[in-house]
Formats: structure tokens, sequence, C-alpha cells
């Protein structure tokens, strides 16, 4: 029935599979959203592979594996990163034992150094906004020019500090090394 694309017995099939699908990835990620996502795909796979299947017990076999092996490839990948991170932080300062606060302050001073090398206009409105807290409205009026202008300046700041930060390979991974501390 599935085999030629009955949608209303795939549905059925779908209700009575997804919760033991969901309970095998769940139990191995402990991530609700990541064992969804997961079942999910596997549908997906499945639903596009449909013409292959000749039995609802082996269509059934071939669900669970492959949603087991598609939660252990992510476990995998977690680990992975995981390690990278772990070799990141390792390589980049071997012999020192930084915390959290320690790479904020890196990335602070940074951060600080990328403004300071914006071009003066968009230097002063970039630190008028973020650092002294004006509108973008007060800024216009306190330099004389219009709104527009403002978030003009903002935006062009904002890409090139971004640009900069990326090209700092070392501070971009102390970067995602701190966010995943918070």
């Amino acid at each position: 029935m599935i085999a030629n694309a009955d949608r209303q017995a795939f549905a059925f099939f779908y209700k009575k599979m997804f919760p033991s699908l969901f309970h095998l990835s769940f139990q191995l990620l402990n991530n609700k959203a990541e064992a969804e996502d997961i079942v999910a795909d596997t549908f997906i796979k499945f639903w596009k592979s449909r013409q292959q299947f000749t039995s609802l017990p082996e269509t059934a076999s071939w669900l669970r594996r492959t949603t087991k092996n598609a939660t252990l490839d992510l476990l995998k990948h977690r680990s992975v990163i995981s390690r990278n991170e772990t070799e990141i932080a390792a390589h980049t300062y071997p012999q020192a034992d930084f915390t959290a606060a320690d790479i904020y302050a890196e990335l602070l001073q940074e951060i600080y150094h990328q403004i300071e090398q914006l071009p003066p206009r968009g230097k002063e409105i970039f630190k008028l906004r973020y650092i002294d807290g004006f509108s973008n409205e007060e800024i216009a009026q306190k330099l004389g020019i219009n709104n527009q202008s403002v978030r003009d300046h903002l935006a062009r700041s904002l890409k090139t500090l971004r640009m900069e930060i990326l090209k700092k390979e070392n501070l971009f991974s102390f970067f995602l090394v701190f966010i995943n501390t918070k």
C-alpha cells in the first residue's frame, strides 16, 4: 500500500512507528528536538524509497536501523566537535588554564581593538550607539545627520567587525568555546 503512494497507509504507519523510533533515538541523545528531527528525516528517506519495501516487518526493521544509525552518527558528530574544541583550546594556549572570564576578557580586548580600526565617522557612531547607549535618533540629532545615515554607518561597522573577528581564527575559536560555557 505504501509502495503505491497511499498517503493514508503512510500516515497510519507513521503514527504506529513514530513513538518507538522516537524513544530509541531519545534514549541515546537525551534531546527531544534532535530525536524528533532524526525520526522525521528517517520517514522522509523511507517515503522517497518506499517502492523498495515489500513487507511491513522489513519496513519496520529498516526504520529502526536507519533511526539508530542516524542517532549514532549524530553522537559521533557531537564527539568530534567536542574533541576539536578541546584540541583548539589545548593547542592555542597549551601552558595556560584559561577560565571563561579570561576568554571573555580577550574577546573584549580584540573587539575594542577592532572598533578603534573603524573609519572615524563609523567609529564615532558605533561608540555612541553601543558603548554610550544613544538611540539612532539621538545620534542623528547630535551629529546633524539623518537617521538612515546612522543605520548605514552602523551596518557597515558591524559587518567590518564581524569579518575581522572571523579572520582571527584563535579568537573565533575562543568565542565558540566561550558561548558553550555559558
